[in-house]
């Protein structure tokens, strides 16, 4: 009898694993990949960067700015002159000397074309930042007004950055 009801249990556990295994096989619908399924923030962000790139974001000359909780002098504007994405030079509003540092070079590395900002923003999304507010320009696409704040709950660690004085060349 105990033959028996064994046979019976390892009959029913093979059949469960050859259910569980057909079931894992089964391919899943999945929605195909169209721009319409972009989270809207994202889909603004590649429609705004398509408008840019096609336009005056070949070559121009700009003021960006950026301002967050940190040394007040690492805070200058810096006016850029870009060509086909690449940094041709730049220099502080108004010729202010430019802070001697290492980390603040880094600092202005990260922000100091068009293309670089729209990185800060397509990978603050990309991170799920709590915060990403971007104000495009209308007419040439690029943008215009970020505010980035990763976690709302932490204290001052907002980073705002403000682009004008676009001039394509």
């Amino acid at each position: 009898m105990k033959d028996k009801h064994t046979r019976i249990a390892l009959a029913f556990i093979t059949a469960a694993l050859v259910f569980l295994a057909a079931c894992a096989a089964v391919p899943v619908a999945r929605p195909a990949s169209s721009p319409a399924a972009q989270p809207p923030e994202l889909q603004r962000l590649l429609d705004n960067r398509k408008k840019w790139e096609s336009g005056a974001g070949r070559h121009y000359r700009a003021r960006i700015s950026a301002s967050f909780f940190g040394p007040r002098e690492w805070m200058l504007p810096l006016i850029v002159e870009v060509k086909q994405g690449v940094l041709i030079s730049f220099s502080t509003e108004g010729s202010q000397p430019m802070p001697a540092s290492k980390a603040w070079a880094d600092f202005a590395d990260r922000h100091n074309t068009i293309e670089k900002v729209f990185g800060l923003i397509e990978k603050a999304l990309a991170d799920k930042a709590e915060r990403v507010e971007v104000d495009y320009d209308p007419v040439l696409g690029f943008p215009a007004r970020v505010v980035i704040d990763p976690l709302k709950q932490a204290a001052d660690d907002e980073t705002y950055y403000t682009i004008d004085n676009v001039v394509g060349l």
